[in-house]
């Protein structure tokens, strides 16, 4: 089965200042077995994502981190919700609660919703972080199913743009009001389930950066009543209806 195909349109936030809340639009398909994934990050002091609605419904945390030097902190975390929670395919606001007025955070997120997903938490998850003066991060996730699709998030402390590794593609790079914050997502088709390192560099050197990655399987394969399904050796599927019952034993 293919990795979960994304969506043709992601919708994108950015802003600063004191303000608990923010909205904006996102576009979900009316394809099926959906899977809508919300990553957010942060500069700021104190503030973490308390919560996260879209269409009005409260959507699952999945990860969440940040890394501190002395009274700043970088955060990051990521959000998803299933098919059974979605609405029909449309727009629709993404509204993001955060726990402080501080007037001194900036913030961005992104959404990517994806199709012929499995119906169930994203499989596996990694958060990686630096301090240490750079330009490139990199993290390891392993995910548990052939053909899984990882999204990530990555963001850093200066104004600056990302590029992703070899093979990643890039679903956003957007800095925050007064470019002391910039904030980037991506996706990753797998082939097998193993360990998979994802890379992003910076166009400018960082004090801090936060990398968070999240892996969606696709959805199984059902076999239903009264169908045969065979596999080619491309990995092709194909599905015949059978005109008589099979016994097996007897």
């Amino acid at each position: 089965m293919p990795a979960p195909p994304v969506d043709a349109t992601f919708g994108t936030a950015i802003g600063d200042g004191a303000a608990t809340t923010f909205t904006y639009s996102h576009t979900i398909s009316s394809n099926g077995n959906r899977v809508l994934t919300v990553a957010v990050t942060l500069e700021g002091t104190l503030s973490v994502v308390s919560g996260i609605t879209y269409n009005a419904v409260a959507m699952t945390l999945k990860r969440q981190g940040d890394i501190v030097e002395g009274p700043n902190r970088l955060y990051t975390s990521i959000w998803y919700m299933l098919e059974a929670s979605l609405p029909v395919g449309g727009t629709y606001t993404v509204e993001v609660t955060l726990s402080s007025n501080e007037t001194n955070k900036n913030w961005a997120a992104t959404s990517i919703s994806v199709y012929d997903a499995q119906q169930a938490a994203p499989e596996a998850d990694a958060l990686g972080s630096s301090d240490v003066d750079a330009t490139a991060i990199t993290t390891a996730i392993t995910t548990l199913t052939a053909d899984a699709l990882i999204i990530e998030a990555v963001a850093c402390n200066i104004g600056t743009s990302w590029v992703p590794g070899s093979g990643q593609t890039e679903r956003s790079d957007q800095q925050s009001t007064g470019s002391v914050h910039t904030h980037a997502t991506g996706t990753d088709v797998t082939t097998t389930a193993g360990a998979y390192s994802q890379l992003q560099t910076a166009a400018a050197t960082w004090g801090r950066a936060i990398h968070l990655l999240l892996a969606i399987a696709p959805v199984a394969v059902g076999i239903t009543a009264g169908e045969i399904v065979t596999a080619s050796g491309s990995g092709n599927i194909s599905r015949l209806k059978q005109r008589h019952p099979v016994m097996i034993g007897y």
